[in-house]
C-alpha cells in the first residue's frame, strides 16, 4: 500500500485504487528487483527466470494499464509503464499502452522510442496479435506526428512537412495492408497527402 500512495499520490479516488490493488505482486516485484534488472536482449525470459513473473501475470498487467486507459488516468499509466521498462514487463500491448498514455501526456519524444521499437519488433511478424500491435503502434505513430504538426503552427516550417510526411507513411502502411479493415487510416492518410501536395 504504501508503494501504491507513493505511486499516485492522493489524486486517485478510491475505485481508482482498488484497480492498482489487483496488482500488488507486480508493485512487490518492481520495487524489489528494479535496481538489479540489467539490460540484456532476453530481459523479459531474464526476469521470469528472476521473479517467477508467469504468462498470466503479464496478462493481468496489460489489463491493468486497460482499466487505466479507461479511465483516462494516462498519469498514473506513465508511472506504471516506466515500473515496467525498468523490470522488463516489455510485452507489446504494454509498450503500446505505455506509448498512448505518453502521447496523452504530450511526452511526445519517449513516445516515438518506443512506438518505433514495437514497428521494429513486428517487422516479420505473422501471428495476428502482433500484427494487430503493430497497426496500432502505426496509427499512434500517425497520430502523433500529426499533432506535433500541429503543434508547430508553422506550414513553411521544414520540420512540420516532415512530420507531415511521417504522419501519412504510417497511416498508409496500415490502410495498404488491409484497406477493408483500416479504412479511417485510410481517411487520415488521404486527408494528409492532399495537405502535402498543397505544400508543394
Amino acid at each position: 500500500l504504501l508503494v501504491l500512495w507513493t505511486t499516485v499520490g492522493d489524486r486517485v479516488y478510491l475505485n481508482e485504487m482498488l484497480i492498482l490493488v489487483r496488482m500488488p505482486l507486480f508493485f512487490f516485484v518492481s520495487g524489489l528487483f528494479a535496481g538489479r534488472v540489467i539490460v540484456r536482449p532476453d530481459l523479459g525470459s531474464f526476469l521470469r527466470d528472476k521473479t517467477g513473473a508467469s504468462a498470466a501475470e503479464y496478462a493481468m498487467m496489460e489489463k491493468l494499464m486497460k482499466d487505466l486507459r479507461a479511465k483516462r488516468m494516462f498519469h498514473v499509466m506513465v508511472k506504471i509503464g516506466d515500473a515496467c521498462m525498468q523490470t522488463g514487463i516489455v510485452s507489446l500491448k504494454v509498450r503500446r499502452q505505455f506509448a498512448q498514455a505518453l502521447i496523452e501526456e504530450k511526452i511526445f519524444t519517449s513516445a516515438i522510442k518506443i512506438l518505433e521499437e514495437i514497428i521494429s519488433d513486428t517487422n516479420s511478424a505473422t501471428d495476428a496479435a502482433s500484427l494487430f500491435e503493430r497497426s496500432e503502434a502505426l496509427g499512434l505513430t500517425g497520430r502523433l506526428y500529426k499533432q506535433l504538426y500541429m503543434i508547430a503552427g508553422n506550414a513553411d516550417n521544414q520540420l512540420a512537412a516532415g512530420y507531415l510526411q511521417k504522419a501519412f507513411n504510417a497511416y498508409n502502411e496500415v490502410y495498404q495492408a488491409a484497406p477493408g479493415k483500416y479504412l479511417w487510416h485510410g481517411i487520415n492518410a488521404v486527408a494528409i497527402k492532399r495537405m502535402l501536395c498543397l505544400k508543394s
